[in-house]
């Protein structure tokens, strides 16, 4: 019996690896469009994969989450393979179960800060800021070289109105990475919170080098402008964001900004 214990360890690391590579391989149809269909052997079984957007990406999280829960149940104290199980079924969001493997990766490794960061992620989906902004908290006591998890941080407490911890948190973020895209936009948009708009509008003409075609950074620069009542510049951003094909639903959200560039300012805090 206890000399089996290293070979279901090697094996449930080689199900938790193969989770990933399903994951991957799925996630790459969707970024580069390639093909209709991706046929991967992991442990001697095919999973095939139809289908291309929302459909694939949930399809690819069921199949890893299957792989997953293989190499936590070869070995249930593998943390690693929890919080693998965890975060794919957040993709899914299926967050009772995600909760519930990164509670088990917990119950195994108190300083697994991965999964401490995907309770933090599960509770900010749901909008539940006090318990999200705890738990990032609680991976950064662990790990606090990450840039993520300081972003992930002042994002939570930006939406607790925190501005100034948030600022702190997002100010970390982009010191420990400063190609950080999320962290720049979300300190950005701490800064327009704040009416700090021409600090706001700097950061973001930083980004924009980063990330020249993301139609959420040139959309939070025209909101700014509007505010600055410099209209020509506001509606030449909207009209950058709207030709950068964005989602459907954002699509409404920057046609409503143009309709109402000529109004007087409201309250609208929409965002893409």
């Amino acid at each position: 019996m206890w000399a089996d214990i290293p070979v279901r360890r090697h094996l449930a690391l080689l199900y938790t690896l193969a989770g990933v590579l399903v994951a991957v391989a799925g996630y790459a149809v969707v970024v580069f469009g390639s093909g209709s269909r991706v046929l991967e052997a992991v442990a001697g079984d095919s999973v095939a994969v139809f289908g291309s957007g929302s459909r694939v990406l949930v399809a690819v999280a069921r199949d890893a989450v299957v792989v997953f829960g293989s190499g936590s149940r070869l070995d249930s104290n593998f943390a690693y393979a929890h919080t693998l199980c965890g975060h794919e079924y957040f993709a899914n969001e299926d967050f009772e179960k995600g909760l519930v493997c990164f509670r088990n990766a917990i119950k195994i490794d108190e300083r697994h800060y991965n999964a401490w960061y995907g309770l933090g992620t599960i509770y900010y989906r749901q909008e539940k800021y006090v318990n999200a902004e705890y738990h990032f908290g609680r991976a950064l006591k662990i790990n606090t070289r990450s840039s993520v998890l300081h972003c992930y941080r002042g994002m939570a407490l930006h939406a607790l109105n925190r501005n100034s911890e948030a600022l702190d948190c997002l100010q970390a973020a982009i010191r420990l990475d400063w190609k950080n895209p999320l962290a720049k936009f979300e300190k950005a948009s701490v800064l327009l919170s704040e009416e700090r708009y021409e600090e706001a509008l700097a950061e973001l003409e930083i980004l924009k080098d980063f990330a020249p075609r993301e139609a959420s950074v040139f959309f939070l620069m025209g909101k700014i402008y509007k505010k600055l009542d410099r209209t020509k510049q506001a509606m030449l951003n909207f009209s950058t964001a709207l030709d950068l094909k964005p989602a459907s639903s954002d699509v409404n959200l920057i046609k409503s900004a143009i309709e109402k560039l000529q109004m007087p300012e409201d309250s609208e805090d929409e965002e893409l």
